[in-house]
């Protein structure tokens, strides 16, 4: 099914992130075409309606974060583009754009000692020099072309906005793509932060977290098509049903964003199936509604899926 080839594809991603992104690949420089492969498979997943289901990786190591980040704003970000009907050829330098966007990290990530709600002055200063960084990091390495310029202004702007940074003139606006790439990694990082907050964070709370406080910062039309591309209850998400059983949202419904496809996991009395029993609903029925989204605190341990 649709799945185990989302899997595949994300993790030749990851592979393939790794491969660029680690400090020496990017001290030789970061062919565009390289990167243009490595985002390839998760472009055609975008085409053939495959789910936004990110690898939020655990792993505390810096560079496996990265990387898996890195790949799920891509992912996310492509969803977004599809949706808002980009072609294949602005899809490639967007999913690049995306890939590329935190790379001026690797610059100053050794001289942040204290977690982002700890940074003194120095610190918040280093952080926000990350954008600018990447822009002289891509701009050293790769040709300049119209592509590369995108990804140097997604770089640079992905932070950019009301209240963010580098400061823009007044009247100015980030980038079409630095702003598809700004909502996808909103989205991630609220779930990826590492930090007590972020892993409390489920994808229903960082919806409405992107979509609340953090709305300013977006046109409304990329917000509209975040929606689009994960529905209001996004895939990994718990949630309740009408009928008292609880359900894994396995992707969205095209058709309405309220009703996503599933997997039921807790019978009504909340015994798990097992994954052999598991009853997926594509999608929850007309008979049938999303109660809730369940809270982190109360996701059960499930029986894992062969």
């Amino acid at each position: 099914g649709a799945r185990p080839v989302a899997r595949k594809n994300y993790s030749l991603a990851v592979l393939g992130a790794r491969s660029l992104l680690t400090a020496t690949a990017l001290q030789e420089g970061v062919p565009l075409s390289r990167a243009k492969r490595v985002v390839q498979p998760l472009i055609d997943g975008a085409f053939a309606g495959e789910p936004v289901v990110l690898g939020l990786s655990t792993l505390s190591h810096h560079d496996e974060y990265t990387y898996a980040h890195s790949v799920n704003v891509c992912l996310v970000a492509v969803t977004i583009g599809h949706r808002l009907g980009l072609d294949r050829r602005a899809l490639a330098d967007l999913g690049v754009a995306a890939l590329l966007h935190d790379v001026g990290k690797a610059a100053v990530y050794d001289r942040i000692r204290h977690p982002l709600e700890a940074f003194d002055e120095e610190e918040r200063r280093l952080a926000e020099s990350h954008a600018l960084e990447g822009v002289k990091l891509i701009a050293r390495s790769t040709a300049l072309n119209p592509s590369t310029l995108r990804c140097l202004r997604a770089a640079l702007e992905h932070h950019a906005g009301p209240g963010g940074y580098p400061a823009l003139p007044a009247d100015g606006r980030p980038g079409r793509l630095s702003e598809v790439v700004a909502v996808a990694d909103c989205f991630v990082s609220l779930q990826m932060h590492r930090s007590e907050r972020g892993r409390s964070v489920t994808p229903h709370e960082a919806l409405g977290m992107v979509l609340g406080p953090c709305a300013a910062r977006f046109h409304p039309a990329t917000l509209w098509a975040l929606v689009r591309a994960v529905g209001f209850y996004p895939p990994g998400q718990l949630v309740e049903l009408s009928d008292g059983r609880t359900a894994l949202v396995l992707a969205p419904n095209a058709d309405d964003p309220a009703r996503p496809h599933v997997r039921i996991v807790l019978d009504e009395c909340g015994v798990p199936f097992s994954a052999v029993e598991a009853r997926e609903l594509r999608p929850v029925p007309e008979s049938l509604a999303v109660t809730r989204a369940l809270r982190a605190d109360e996701y059960p341990e499930l029986p894992q899926a062969a």
